[in-house]
Formats: C-alpha cells, sequence, structure tokens
C-alpha cells in the first residue's frame, strides 16, 4: 500500500479497468499516519455500509462513531481512531437530501463572516457538525471526504481553525470547488491533498465534479489547493450507469492508488 503522499502535483499515469468495490474496511491499520489508499478505503466502506447494518451494533462497522445523517439537516459523518489520531469521514451524496444539497450551488453563496462566500448547500449544517465533532472527538484529526464529502471537509477544516483545532490533514476526492478565494486563504497552512480521477484523453475523461460550481464571475469559486491526478478506467457497466460522472465513483479512486 502507498503511504502517505507529501506531494500536491503528482500525476499517476497507469490505468487499469473495473470498478471493485470494498465490503469490508482495510486491515492493517497500522503506523503513525495511515495511507491515502486506506483511508480512500475507509471512505468505499462508509458508502457501502447500510443503516441496517449499522442498526446490528456500532462494532460490527468497524468505526467508532457513524451517523447515517437521514432528512433534510442530516449529515453522514463517521471516525476512527487510530494510533491515538482521528479519522473523519464525510460521505458524499447518496440521497435526495443530499443531491438537493449539490445543486444549491446556483444559488447565491452564503457569506460568512470568517470564510467569505461558501457553496450555501454544502455549509448547510456542516457548523453543527464542527460543534459535534469538537464534542466526541479528541485530536489530532485527519479529515477526509468524498464529492459533496469533500466539499463539506473545506468548510469543515476552516470551521475547525476558527475554533483553534485545525486539522493535522484534509484528503480528498472527486472534491468540488466549495468557496471563494477567502475560503481558500484562510485555510491555506493546513496541510492538503485533492485527487482527481482522469482517463487518457483529460479534455474528456475526467471526474467532471471536480469542475464545479464554475468559476464564473461574480460567483468565482475556486479549489484550495492544486488536484492531484490519478487513473482508474471505468469498466462499461460502470460507464453505463454513471454516463459521464462514470469517473466520479469512489471505488476508482481507492482502485488508482492501489497501483503501487
Amino acid at each position: 500500500m502507498r503511504g502517505p503522499r507529501t506531494e500536491l502535483s503528482t500525476t499517476a499515469n497507469e490505468r487499469t479497468s473495473g470498478s471493485n468495490s470494498a465490503s469490508r474496511l482495510p486491515s492493517n491499520l497500522k503506523g503513525f499516519m495511515i495511507s491515502d489508499l486506506q483511508i480512500a478505503e475507509l471512505l468505499v466502506f462508509q458508502y457501502n455500509y447500510s443503516g441496517e447494518q449499522l442498526s446490528t451494533g456500532l462494532e460490527e462497522s468497524g468505526f467508532d462513531y457513524f451517523d447515517l445523517g437521514k432528512g433534510p439537516h442530516g449529515l453522514c459523518w463517521s471516525y476512527k481512531v487510530v494510533d491515538g489520531i482521528t479519522y473523519i469521514f464525510l460521505r458524499g451524496s447518496v440521497s435526495f437530501w443530499d443531491w438537493l444539497k449539490d445543486l444549491m450551488a446556483a444559488a447565491n453563496p452564503f457569506d460568512h463572516d470568517t470564510l467569505g462566500p461558501v457553496h450555501p448547500g454544502f455549509e448547510m449544517g456542516v457548523e453543527r457538525l464542527s460543534k459535534d465533532i469538537l464534542a466526541r472527538t479528541k485530536g489530532p484529526r485527519v479529515l477526509a471526504g468524498h464529492s459533496l464529502g469533500a466539499g463539506r471537509c473545506r468548510i469543515l477544516e476552516a470551521l475547525l481553525k476558527e475554533a483553534g483545532e485545525p486539522p493535522l490533514l484534509t484528503v480528498c476526492f472527486g472534491e468540488p470547488r466549495a468557496g471563494f478565494s477567502t475560503l481558500a486563504a484562510y485555510s491555506a497552512d493546513i496541510p492538503t491533498r485533492s485527487y482527481r480521477n482522469t482517463g487518457g484523453n483529460f479534455i474528456r475523461q475526467h471526474d467532471l465534479v471536480t469542475d464545479v460550481p464554475f468559476h464564473l464571475p461574480p460567483e468565482e469559486y475556486v479549489h484550495r489547493c492544486a488536484l492531484t491526478d490519478i487513473s482508474a478506467e471505468p469498466d462499461v457497466p460502470l460507464r453505463l450507469k454513471l454516463s459521464v460522472f462514470c469517473y466520479h465513483h469512489m471505488p476508482l479512486y481507492a482502485q488508482a492508488l492501489s497501483i503501487p
């Protein structure tokens, strides 16, 4: 497995096919900080873990805490403590309410007193989440998210910094733009990596979620850091199922990071 990365602009040129989904937590969670591959596998597991499974007992989930985030104000997140570090995972869009919050980019940005203009759908519920995290967990913390969860991570890391407890690291996959330059500048001292899945022809083949919301005045959304390109090709069934968003599939990110 790959160890933790420190670069912001590394490109993996290898390509593979298929879209395997992890059905269990990764093993060998040892060492000072787990790898980005293991973080990706935990995010895949978070997607696959259902409410029916969670009702059988938290210990079955493998996480130390798991909130399915149901309803219009819900936000799915979980955490796991490994070697004294609390890893916090924010899931992407699954429910109707998740998708509705994604589409709120067309609305006027929410203007936060400290963070500046931010995506109103991503911001919804994150201030409450930050307080919940501070109450339930101890630092140091690492944040990780995919899709909507990645956008929320950008706002969450800034809110934790504002509270005096910035995360050690934020790792994002298929990250949409969460805010304007004010947000990016405020969190600039927090170490981060953000991955984008791409194909052979970047113009047509890449994770399109990383392109939105668009950077068009007056709504000038930006990414906080350069995106790290990695590559895992979706197979034919996945292309048919997800169409233009087939490169966004979270298991492909785990697959791409598994390439030596």
